[in-house]
């Protein structure tokens, strides 16, 4: 963990090191480079028309996580809990949860979950622990120290959605409900796994085998069951009772959650791979390789879009007037009305997480391990 504080200077390009060495248990006291150069894409206009620099992100620490935050999955972002910055990483039996101090950088815990923390849903915590799919099957790691809270012992098929007081758990087998203290709430059994999930309200919403789900989050049962042939390229989200599905063959659609009827269907002419952001007038979705589209949910109309010089990846997430998407060279922060942009920090590996935003800083992962705190402009 390094402690400096460095201004990005306002230079032709941005770049925090990504070609920082991966920390582990064994090494500490692995570091992460310096930033080397910096862009800020903001000016601001004086009374007499004078252009002036507008200011820069502030790197306030850094430190190193215990794997490698990417190779080709996305991550959730990190998340503040029980005055812990916890974050995940890795991929198979290198996964690993750890929690940072969130003023300083210091590594306060390491758990070892021996099983890939790729995520498309923030972490699954409340107040006090983190519930996560680990080689033991599903277990919540307290906050505070790390220790494991209760296991049961499951096959996590996909990535666990925390909304309220429950986790929704994708399995081999369909959906298993549970509380953050590991009380068995319901289990929604199919003949074929089920591996994303989205939740509003008072349904789960699923695809399994051939067909499309809604499942009463008070008991587990099926409300409605619609025959598709969509291929699901990321969890279904719910906007308006619109139900929003992004494509293997990049339409996004959006289904009537009450009569399943479709509203729109948009050609994105790419495949939807990163999991769809949701703000408060636009849905955001882009794939590998390709642009960030800002739409509108009603009738999924073009705001605008964000073409960067290389490619986005990460979901994109809205904060304020200000929407934030991690790439293949940097993270872009974007204002929300139009697109326009405000700053970008760069990195030298790709932010496949979206950042935690906080009031007056973010905390952002890389690809290679890096975790930086930062100060960033209004």
């Amino acid at each position: 963990m390094n402690r400096r504080k460095y201004l990005l200077g306002l230079v032709s390009a941005t770049t925090l090191a990504a070609g920082c060495t991966t920390g582990s248990d064994s090494d500490p006291d692995a570091t992460v480079d310096a930033p080397t150069t910096t862009e800020n894409t903001v000016a601001q206009t004086d009374s007499t028309t004078q252009t002036t620099p507008a200011p820069s992100p502030t790197v306030e620490w850094d430190a190193v996580a215990g794997a490698r935050i990417g190779n080709g999955h996305h991550y959730p972002p990190p998340a503040l809990v029980d005055g812990n910055l916890i974050v995940a990483s890795g991929l198979n039996d290198a996964g690993v949860i750890e929690a940072y101090n969130p003023d300083t950088g210091d590594r306060e815990w390491t758990h070892a979950t021996n099983a890939s923390m790729n995520s498309d849903h923030p972490l699954a915590a409340n107040d006090s622990v983190v519930v996560v799919g680990t080689d033991d099957g599903l277990k919540a790691i307290r906050a505070s120290n790390g220790e494991a809270a209760w296991t049961e012992d499951m096959a996590v098929y996909g990535d666990p959605l925390a909304i309220d007081d429950a986790v929704y758990v994708p399995t081999a087998a369909g959906v298993k409900a549970r509380g953050f203290d590991g009380e068995q709430l319901w289990t929604w059994n199919h003949d074929s796994f089920v591996n994303r999930v989205g939740s509003a309200g008072d349904a789960v919403y699923t695809k399994a085998g051939t067909s499309l789900y809604a499942i009463d989050v008070s008991d587990g049962s099926t409300i409605w069951e619609k025959r598709s042939t969509m291929e699901l390229s990321t969890p279904p989200v719910v906007v308006d009772d619109l139900l929003l599905l992004g494509r293997e063959n990049g339409h996004l659609t959006a289904l009537q959650t009450e009569s399943q009827n479709e509203k729109w269907d948009v050609n994105l002419a790419q495949s939807v791979s990163a999991p769809l952001g949701v703000g408060k007038n636009a849905v955001y979705a882009a794939g590998w390789s390709r642009d960030l589209h800002a739409l509108t949910s009603s009738d999924g109309g073009t705001k605008w879009t964000f073409s960067p010089e290389l490619q986005t990846i990460s979901a994109a997430v809205e904060v304020g007037d200000t929407v934030y998407v991690g790439g293949s060279n940097g993270l872009y922060a974007r204002a929300v009305d139009d697109g326009s942009p405000q700053w970008t920090v760069g990195t030298d590996s790709a932010v496949w997480a979206p950042p935690l935003v906080e009031e007056d800083q973010l905390y952002l992962l890389t690809e290679a391990g890096g975790i930086f705190c930062i100060s960033y402009p209004e």
